[in-house]
């Protein structure tokens, strides 16, 4: 069975509060070089306007243009590069919880989450106006809801998102092909609560789950489950591809693995430090970052060869 819910946000926050004061890892112009799907980490700088509570993504289109996903069913917005940010209401709960969210273009973003941490229903939330306003795109409660984790668009209308099925237990993806009007479900080999989800073209993704990621070549219709990492306290938080064959996935115990054929095969890289690393994001072969818990921020020039301190 997946973790519970109230777990997975403050396991996964990349942003901390601080004496009222939240230090965020946001994007400093290098979204654009990634191509806008990156939810990247260039640099620590103090944003306004956000409030201290639990941030559970932050995903930029370019230097000026960002998305937050946090609790308390808000979504923050960006124009400036995060000098300001603008609070929305997605959720009409507070106790709502937003979990992941995907900028696809300076207009448009994709949010998945939950509108009640005690019924657990899940929801994909779409703005098309900068955040203003938010769309429910799908909703759904009860013994055979699917309890959405992840999200990431390629383009406009295709996009894929995961999670685990409340009532089989076993992770689940669903695409869509028309902007996240209709949503159908995909099989994977998957037992386990898939807690990110990454593709690079209409082809090509991975979703991250316990031990293990599973890979497709052929936009979800077929997915094949590979071994990361073995050993206890060693599961996988967050995978992230730059291209179709170069990959990391960090997880617990300050885990990091990379892949150079597309995820069929990994090799351990060595972080420095023990602390769960819970999102990774690289903008080339070459330049990474990985943050996790107790505010830890590593980055590497030479494709993980090397991890250092990123603060």
């Amino acid at each position: 069975m997946g973790r519970k819910r109230d777990t997975v946000g403050a396991r996964r926050a990349i942003a901390f509060g601080l004496a009222g004061l939240m230090v965020l890892l946001v994007a400093a112009g290098v979204a654009a070089a990634a191509g806008g799907r990156s939810r990247p980490a260039t640099s620590l700088v103090a944003a306004r306007g956000v409030p201290s509570s639990v941030l559970t993504d932050v995903c930029f289109t370019d230097a000026a243009h960002g998305w937050i996903a946090g609790q308390a069913g808000y979504v923050l917005s960006t124009s400036d590069g995060g000098a300001t940010w603008t609070k929305s209401r997605v959720l009409p709960s507070v106790n709502g919880e937003m979990d992941h969210v995907v900028a696809i273009d300076p207009d448009t973003a994709c949010a998945v989450g939950a509108s009640s941490q005690v019924q657990h229903p899940s929801v994909v939330m779409r703005t098309s106006d900068g955040g203003s306003s938010w769309q429910t795109q799908r909703k759904q409660a009860g013994s055979k809801a699917i309890e959405l984790d992840g999200v990431d668009f390629v383009d406009a209308e295709h996009g894929w998102a995961c999670g685990l099925g409340a009532q089989s237990g076993k992770g689940v993806v669903l695409a869509t092909s028309d902007g996240g009007a209709t949503w159908g479900r995909q099989t994977t080999p998957q037992s386990a609560w898939l807690t990110q989800i990454c593709f690079v073209d209409l082809e090509h993704g991975w979703a991250s789950a316990d031990h293990s990621v599973v890979r497709t070549t052929d936009g979800g219709a077929t997915w094949t489950k590979v071994t990361v990492i073995r050993g206890p306290d060693k599961d996988i938080e967050d995978v992230y591809f730059v291209d179709a064959t170069h990959g990391w996935a960090v997880g617990n115990s300050g885990t990091i693995s990379a892949t150079t054929d597309g995820g069929a095969t990994w090799a351990a890289q060595k972080s420095g430090v023990k602390t769960g690393l819970l999102a990774v994001c690289f903008t080339s072969a070459q330049q990474g970052w990985t943050v996790g818990e107790d505010s830890v921020v590593l980055k590497t020039a030479d494709g993980g060869a090397t991890w250092v301190n990123g603060r």
